[in-house]
């Protein structure tokens, strides 16, 4: 693989020298689609035409991007809603379906970041439901799917978000995932 295309999606309140802008290297190419406070439930859901995935999808088309890499970063706002906790992980396999019949193609390895158990600014028994769903849907779908453990990083004194030294981590703890994924140490 020569060219790769990387979409950051879901939720960042990072610093975003950490998630340059093309290129990351020669053939990397990121695209940000970072909208704070939206759930996979409503903002994202893939049933929606008018959607952030509608958005996305028709930037990366318009780009003439073929994704092949998403690092998907979106669990916080689902935590708000039980209902939304409890479809997590059936709504996150939808998406990966959604967004292959959106830019036409099935070949997309989505690198998930796991709901931090860690992040006292949220429900912690919806973090272990978004989990639990996370789980499943890595279950259900191996090949297309890996969640990004983060059971070991602490968040910031708001408890929401992660400071920058822990966002580089998480960084590197993404790109090795779609790197192991497609064989290709260039992604690091």
């Amino acid at each position: 693989m020569t060219d790769k295309h990387l979409v950051f999606a879901g939720q960042s309140n990072a610093d975003p020298s950490q998630f340059p802008d093309p290129p990351v290297s020669p053939t990397t190419f990121l695209f940000r689609e970072s909208h704070p406070s939206t759930t996979l439930a409503v903002a994202w859901a893939p049933s929606d035409p008018n959607g952030w995935w509608a958005s996305l999808a028709a930037s990366q088309i318009a780009e003439n991007l073929p994704t092949n890499g998403m690092v998907w970063n979106q669990w916080e706002s689902d935590t708000l809603d039980a209902t939304y906790a409890a479809n997590y992980g059936a709504n996150l396999q939808q998406a990966v379906l959604d967004h292959d019949a959106r830019v036409g193609h099935s070949n997309t390895f989505w690198a998930v970041v796991r709901a931090n158990p860690n992040a006292f600014a949220y429900d912690s028994g919806r973090i272990a439901t978004i989990q639990a769903g996370q789980d499943a849907a890595e279950a259900a779908m191996p090949t297309r799917i890996k969640v990004i453990n983060t059971d070991d990083l602490l968040p910031s004194p708001d408890g929401a978000h992660y400071p920058p030294d822990v966002d580089q981590l998480l960084w590197a703890r993404c790109k090795a995932a779609i790197a192991t994924h497609f064989g290709d140490p260039t992604w690091l």
